[in-house]
């Protein structure tokens, strides 16, 4: 006998409110991810996204470095040794940007908008998701706005960096993956061309997400599973060459030690969890909602309560669309799979739990929100929705986003930039411990820096020489001791610049990211050679 369909074919409309949800999700999406999206330079990592898009845009490839220096972060261990190749992160971020600075010229803003517009379809693949996986016409318009509320994703978004696109592909990657067990004509080809998108935006949840859709259809659907297995040898052959290529990468010269501790992978593991537990969403909200799931939970329980588990279903027609719960199951069950095994994926491989590392995530865990929401909903009260929609709001940095999309924003990169576009001149070289690709991008002066392992002696002959109060790394305190040891100081001017010397500069990440100007560190200092 076949198998029953594991969705509903026709889910019911929405009704207009939740339609007028979904685009008040969508119109806010926008704001959040657009406003002022050209106002701050650049930061470390940004620029070199950038700087490779330039040098794609440029050279048609994107090489790691030109005549302002290398674009490493990692001691040089990215580039390919032989070609000059970058193969560190996948390649369409770079093709993405320098397809817009083609359109728009070399720019902040240029280099962000294909992540912001790419943040803004997320939220609409979320929502075209949450119909397809639930038999519910409320669960794709709230899962846009549990999206929306979980401000490191618009931050993400407001990112030049592979972050958005990871996230936009793996939903669509998902929602192709229901299509296909569906039986709808063209699902197989858009899982392909998806997950191949997806390995040249973040190839390590290519694996994870399509062994999730192996486990889940080899337990829900055995009908799809061939046509799943067919989809994914085919991303294996297009992408097979591209993995091997990669794999050179020198990624064990700087965290093979690490990656292969047991301890390292639990430490991982606690932070990733922590990051989704309290930071993806405010942690508040986890709570509130955790709990009100509990009281539903006994309340359905509780002898003679109208909740209570129903009578056995009676047989269904293999025909037939499952009953409801079936469905709700085997849709958690999806999410479920995918989720764990990118977690455990990265807690293996992962140098630290970066919570950027959980872009990809972030709409598969807004759908669980959703659902869990309006269960909530459903079996406490309605005002539950908007309840936690204002302890979202309240208990959250939101309002801290807003401010910054509404004030300007002083850091140490503009202070760098600004000052040296005024007053260097041609033929000079700088010296900074961090933020040198900001410097190379935005003013285009060969710049001799820590991470890319620079020669320290050069560096200590530098025009400009910048030591940052707060090294991010091993390698920069390393290079800030040499410089200090090296340079002739009787040969510097010091110049205190209006902008503050913090660690951070438009970091993605909560809680590192500066929703606003420091007023209370110490002034960023450049040392000027004397004539």
């Amino acid at each position: 006998m076949p198998a029953r369909p594991l969705l509903p074919r026709s889910p019911a409309a929405a009704s207009p409110a939740w339609r007028a949800a979904l685009v008040a999700a969508l119109l806010v999406g926008a704001v959040l991810a657009l406003t002022d999206l050209g106002g701050r330079y650049l930061w470390q990592d940004e620029a070199q996204t950038a700087l490779l898009g330039r040098s794609v845009l440029h050279r048609g490839l994107p090489y790691a470095g030109d005549a302002t220096g290398s674009f490493s972060q990692e001691q040089g261990s990215e580039v390919d040794r032989a070609t000059g190749l970058y193969r560190w992160h996948g390649w369409l971020p770079f093709y993405l940007v320098a397809g817009s600075f083609r359109l728009l010229g070399e720019s902040a803003f240029a280099a962000r908008l294909p992540f912001a517009l790419m943040g803004l379809a997320t939220l609409l693949a979320v929502a075209a998701l949450g119909r397809r996986l639930f038999a519910d016409p409320r669960a794709g318009p709230a899962a846009a706005w549990a999206l929306v509320l979980m401000v490191p994703s618009s931050l993400y978004a407001r990112q030049c960096r592979y972050y958005a696109a990871a996230a936009l592909l793996a939903t669509l990657c998902t929602w192709a993956y229901a299509g296909v067990v569906l039986g709808r004509r063209g699902a197989a080809a858009l899982l392909v061309l998806s997950a191949s998108l997806l390995f040249h935006a973040h190839f390590l949840f290519v694996a994870t997400l399509l062994a999730a859709m192996l486990a889940h259809a080899l337990r829900y659907h055995r009908a799809a599973l061939g046509r799943v297995v067919g989809a994914a040898v085919v991303v294996a052959v297009i992408s097979g060459p591209w993995a091997v290529w990669f794999a050179g990468m020198r990624f064990g010269e700087r965290y093979g030690q690490q990656a292969a501790s047991p301890g390292h992978w639990l430490r991982n593991a606690g932070g990733f969890v922590e990051a989704l537990a309290r930071r993806a969403l405010p942690g508040w909200v986890t709570l509130a909602l955790a709990v009100a799931l509990v009281v539903v939970l006994l309340r359905a329980r509780r002898p003679g309560s109208a909740s209570a588990p129903p009578s056995p279903e009676p047989a269904v027609p293999a025909s037939s669309p499952p009953p409801e719960a079936a469905v709700v199951r085997g849709a958690l069950a999806l999410l479920g799979l995918e989720i764990a095994l990118s977690l455990l994926a990265l807690s293996v491989t992962s140098p630290l739990p970066f919570d950027r590392y959980l872009a990809p995530l972030l709409p598969l865990l807004a759908l669980l929100v959703a659902r869990a929401a309006l269960v909530a909903s459903d079996g406490l009260h309605p005002l539950v929705l908007p309840a936690l929609v204002a302890l979202s709001v309240g208990a959250g940095p939101l309002p801290l986003l807003a401010y910054e999309l509404t004030h300007p924003y002083t850091g140490p990169v503009r202070g760098l930039v600004d000052h040296l576009r005024a007053h260097a001149r041609p033929g000079e070289i700088a010296a900074i411990s961090y933020e040198d690709l900001p410097v190379k991008f935005h003013v285009g002066m060969p710049v001799l820096a820590a991470l890319p392992g620079d020669d320290v002696d050069v560096a200590a002959r530098a025009d400009w020489i910048v030591l940052r109060r707060h090294p991010v790394s091993p390698a920069e305190e390393r290079f800030i001791a040499a410089l200090r040891a090296r340079v002739d100081w009787s040969r510097y001017r010091a110049l205190p610049v209006p902008a503050p010397d913090t660690r951070w500069d438009n970091r993605e990440a909560l809680p590192d990211h500066p929703f606003a100007t420091d007023t209370v560190e110490a002034p960023l200092v450049l040392y000027h050679r004397l004539p």
